[in-house]
C-alpha cells in the first residue's frame, strides 16, 4: 500500500491491522520530552531506528546513484517549483488549505489548530533525534558547488526527510476529516517531501524513508486514546467551520 494511502479511520477501526503494521515488540527509542497527556506513548510510539533502515554508505553504487537521480531532479526543476519549495520549507498544517478550502485557516479551528501543534511539537522531537541518529549529509555537503543554489540548508542530516515525514503523517490525517477531497490531500503530502528533492535539499531516498515514518506516526496516533478524543472534536469543529453557510438576508433600502 502507498505510503500516504493507510485511511486512519480504518485503523482506529482494525487495532489488530495497526499491530501488524507497527510491531509489539519495536518500544519506544525517541520519545517526546513532554509527557503530559502526549500523543505518542511508550506502548504505541516506533522505534525508529528498527523501522527504517540505515542510508546506503557514501561511495557506493546505490548512494551514488541516489545523488545523481536527487541532482536530475534538482536540475529539471521550473522557477514555480523552486517558489512553492521555498514557500513551504517550515511545513505546516495550514499549507494544506489549497486542497482543503479558503475556511482551513489559522485562527478559526482552534481546536483542530492544537491538534497539530501538539502532533507537530512531538514528531519534531522525534525526527530530530532519528536525524542525529542517521547523520547522512545534505547533498549540498556532498556537493556545494551543483547545489548552490538549494533552498535551504540542512543542520542536522537529511534522513529522513522532515517535510516527507509531516507531509505524509498530516495528509492521512486531513483525509480523514475531509474524504471528498481525499486524493488531493494525499497528493499535496506526496508533494511536500518532493518539492525539497526538486529544491535541492534532500535526496529521493530521504523522502521514501519520511513516507514510511509518517505513516508509522500515524498509525501510533491510531491507537492513543488521548489523540482519538482531540481528533472527534477536532472532526466536529471542523464540520461545522466547513459547512456552507446561509447567504445573508438582503438589506431593505
Amino acid at each position: 500500500m502507498n505510503a500516504t494511502t493507510m485511511p486512519l479511520g480504518k485503523l482506529r477501526k482494525a487495532a489488530v491491522l495497526a499491530l501488524l503494521l507497527l510491531p509489539a515488540q519495536l518500544v519506544l527509542v525517541f520519545a517526546a520530552p513532554d509527557k503530559k497527556a502526549a500523543y505518542f506513548s511508550d506502548a504505541t510510539t516506533p522505534n525508529i531506528v528498527a523501522l527504517l533502515p540505515m542510508p546506503p554508505d557514501a561511495g557506493t553504487q546505490e548512494e551514488q546513484a541516489d545523488r545523481e537521480s536527487s541532482f536530475a531532479v534538482y536540475s529539471a526543476r521550473t522557477p514555480e517549483q523552486t517558489a512553492k519549495g521555498k514557500a513551504q520549507d517550515n511545513l505546516n498544517v495550514f499549507h494544506f488549505s489549497p486542497s482543503i478550502g479558503s475556511a482551513f485557516k489559522k485562527g478559526a479551528i482552534p481546536k483542530t489548530e492544537a491538534l497539530f501543534a501538539q502532533v507537530d511539537r512531538e514528531v519534531r522531537t522525534m525526527i530530530t533525534n532519528a536525524k542525529k541518529y542517521y547523520q547522512r549529509p545534505y547533498p549540498a555537503q556532498v556537493d556545494s558547488e551543483r547545489f548552490k543554489d538549494a533552498i535551504a540548508k540542512g543542520d542536522i542530516g537529511s534522513y529522513p526527510c522532515r517535510n516527507s515525514t509531516t507531509g505524509t503523517l498530516y495528509a492521512l490525517l486531513l483525509a480523514e476529516f475531509f474524504p471528498d477531497q481525499r486524493a488531493a490531500i494525499l497528493e499535496q503530502g506526496r508533494e511536500a517531501g518532493w518539492l525539497r528533492v526538486q529544491g535541492g535539499v534532500v535526496t529521493p531516498l530521504d523522502v521514501y524513508a519520511g513516507r514510511v515514518l509518517g505513516r508509522s506516526l500515524a498509525s501510533s496516533l491510531a491507537r492513543n486514546p488521548q489523540f482519538l478524543v482531540d481528533f472527534e472534536e477536532a472532526r466536529a469543529e471542523l464540520a461545522e467551520a466547513m459547512a456552507p453557510k446561509a447567504d445573508a438576508p438582503a438589506v431593505k433600502k
